[in-house]
Order: structure tokens, then sequence, then C-alpha cells
């Protein structure tokens, strides 16, 4: 049974990863090589996550009570968390299914005098035009923040763009794993030095945290083998537990609720570091260009039940591969039922419910619609033409007459509750 994603990372980055922690014991020096491998010696900050840096940003910013960030209608819910914890106020925009970007024409319909931020997602291992979004936060004065998280594509995707803070993920499930990490571009020298001091007083990951999650990751790495796999498969299904609980569950980088922010709140070890500067030192970038040129051929080929959100991102490198389905539930039994394992969806990504628990109609409807299909070389020709049956199979009927959402940007709704304004904290 072919897995729904493979762990992008081999058993001598895992060896060397062991081999850093149980060694190394000084994080500075090594922080400062994965920022000169990351081209970031003067813009950047390495932290242990993106939640982690996330959190920095809103510290250092220290913004009022009652704020509000805009955001992304899709995104990682722990991201809200945090806009939250701060006392803050998420905003969410609505995105077009075709960019899955928000529309500026939106972003002014949510902008309020208590508007400090926007932050934008760039999803599914593409990237979503900044460009608009630029012009629209820099004409009001707020901060364009991006959560690059999945979009890694090579050391020159770290450098600095038109956003104040850009920041990727390493962690272990994405593109160039190093268990852990992110690496995050700071344009503001004052908000990079505060961020910096803010860090500085965070106690360091604990060598055997790190160590177990390497084991682990070792551990889950053998079943990107598909023969593995399907034993695990077989395993599990005898014991009543279910599969996507559990691989959820076991790629999880931080535990849910209280438990979060003692493991966001760490700097980063020395050997996650040392790790770091290996995965960005020997990135291939053939590699992902093969997993791109696969992907983008299976894009091609889907059957016309379905929709591929993002046809229109940039630079797509296929990390994930969603498509919206007619019928979620039968393309899960069929596609399993054929030895490819799919899922309906995640923990990792939501569609951000309002303050007053409205859900953007688009976001809501793709999320709800939503599987998740596995996409890389290792699938093989004759794997993606057994993909390509059950999806037809699955779609029956609704093939010729189905109902899918279309690529119109939706149409954001006059805002009622424009506050007045609140002074910059």
């Amino acid at each position: 049974m072919f897995p729904r994603h493979r762990l992008d990372i081999g058993i001598r980055d895992l060896a060397f990863g062991l081999r850093a922690t149980a060694l190394a014991r000084d994080s500075g020096p090594h922080a400062a090589a994965a920022l000169a491998a990351a081209g970031l010696t003067d813009q950047g900050l390495v932290t242990l996550s993106v939640r982690s840096a996330w959190d920095l940003v809103l510290a250092a910013l220290a913004w009022a009570k009652g704020s509000e960030v805009i955001v992304s209608a899709i995104t990682h819910p722990d991201m809200i968390t945090i806009i939250r914890a701060h006392g803050l106020v998420a905003v969410p925009v609505d995105v077009d299914l075709n960019t899955l970007a928000p529309a500026v024409a939106d972003l002014e319909q949510a902008r309020t005098e208590r508007t400090r931020a926007v932050l934008v997602v760039h999803l599914l291992g593409g990237r979503i035009d900044l460009g608009p979004i630029a012009d629209f936060t820099a004409g009001h004065g707020l901060l364009l923040i991006e959560d690059s998280a999945q979009a890694f594509s090579g050391v020159e995707s770290l450098a600095p763009t038109a956003a104040e803070v850009s920041m990727i993920s390493f962690g272990m499930i994405k593109t160039a794993s190093a268990v852990g990490g992110a690496v995050v571009a700071v344009r503001p020298p004052e908000l990079r030095a505060m961020m910096q001091d803010i860090q500085g007083g965070w106690p360091i990951q604990q060598r055997r945290a790190y160590a177990g999650k390497l084991l682990r990751m070792a551990v889950l790495a053998t079943f990107n083998d598909p023969r593995r796999f399907a034993v695990l498969h077989g395993l599990l299904t005898r014991l009543g537990v279910d599969l996507d609980s559990a691989i959820n569950t076991s790629t999880r980088s931080f535990a849910h609720g209280e438990a979060l922010w003692a493991k966001v709140r760490r700097r980063p070890s020395a050997g996650l570091l040392a790790l770091l500067t290996r995965r960005l030192t020997t990135f291939d970038p053939a590699q992902l260009a093969e997993r791109a040129q696969v992907g983008d051929d299976l894009a091609a080929r889907l059957p016309a039940a379905y929709l591929h959100p993002g046809d229109g991102l940039l630079r797509r490198t296929h990390w994930l591969f969603p498509v919206w389905a007619p019928d979620p539930e039968a393309v899960v039994a069929e596609l399993r039922g054929r030895g490819i394992d799919v899922s309906t969806g995640t923990s990792n990504l939501v569609a951000v419910a309002a303050e007053d628990g409205s859900v953007p109609e688009r976001a809501g409807e793709l999320m709800a619609s939503i599987v998740y299909l596995p996409s890389y070389p290792q699938l093989g020709a004759a794997g993606r033409d057994r993909m390509i049956a059950g999806l037809r199979a699955a779609a029956g009927p609704r093939l010729n007459n189905h109902a899918r959402p279309d690529l119109a940007r939706p149409v954001a709704p006059e805002r009622t509750d424009r506050p007045e304004t609140v002074p910059q904290g």
C-alpha cells in the first residue's frame, strides 16, 4: 500500500542528527552556521518551529489587546491559538480556490482601524503572488507576515521578500525535514533584535527530547516503503485503531492544549541546528523538481469531477496534493481498496472561524470535501494509473454531472462591526 506522504529524510541524516545531539553542546556556533547556510546571516534567526517564530513576532510587537490580524482563511489552527493568546483578534479572509490567495478587495473589506497586520499562508508547497497584498499592506501602514512553512523549494526560497517576516518550517513532514526547526527572515532590524532578545530568555530544547524525535522519525521513515506500510495498515485494522488518527498523532510536532506553550517557547538545540545546516547544504533541487513534475502530471489527468485547488500557485512543488471530491468517503474507501492510502483531512490545516463562529465560504467548502492524495516519484506510472482509475470509479455517475465549486473569487460581506481606533501597543 502506497503511503499518503513520504517523509523527506534519510537514515544518514537521522544518524548525523543523533551524533550531533550527543556531541554538540554550544548552540551559538551552530545557529550561526545554519543562518549562513540559509543566506540570512544578518537578516534572520532560527527558531524551534514556525509557531515559535510567530509567538516571538507577536511578543516583540506587543500590540494593544483587541488589535486585529487579518489571516488567510486556511491555516494551521495553532497560528490562530497564538494570535488569541496574545489578546488579539484573528479576522479570516476567504481565499480563491485557484490561487489560494486572499483578494485585495476582500482585505479592504476586512480592514478596520484595529488592523495591525496581514498573515498570509503559502499552501501545498507553492507560493501565492505576494505583490498585490504587499501593495495593500504598504498602502495602509500594515505589517505583512508570510507563513511559508510549506513552501521550501531551495535555499533561494529563504531569501527576504516584500514581507516584513517570512517563516519556513523544517518539521517532521516538511520538505528537507530536520525533524524540527524554522528559518525566519526578518527585514526590520529592530524587530529581529527584539525577537532574538526574547528567544534568548527561553530554555534550550532538551537533547533527549530531540533525540527522541529523531528516533521516532527513524521508525516512521521505515514506512515510506509500501510493503511495510501495508503491514502497518493491516495491523492497525486488526487492532481497531483508526489509521488517520494514528498517523496524525505520530507526525504531530507538538501536543495540543497547555503543553503547547512549554514546547513552543524553547530555543532549538545544537543537534537540531547542526542537522538543519546539513539539510540546507546538501539539498538536492533535482529531487524536488521530479516531485513537482509528478504533481503537475497528476493534476493534468484528474477526472472532471475533481477540483485541484492551487492550480494558480507559483513555484508549485506539490508538497501536498489535495483534491475537492464530490464524495470524499467514497474516494478513501475506493483508493484504500486499491492499495493507495489517502485521507479526508488532517489536524494541520483548517478553515478558520471568525469571532462570531462563521467560516468563510470557499475555505469551509474546500476543507469539508478535501481528500489528500499521494504524489511523489516513487508512486510510479502504474501507481498513478491505479489512482486515476480509482478516482473515476469513486465518482461514479457524478463524473459527467458533478457540482464542484467554481474558481470564482468569493465576494466578502461588508463588515458591520468596525470598532473605534485602538492605539498601537
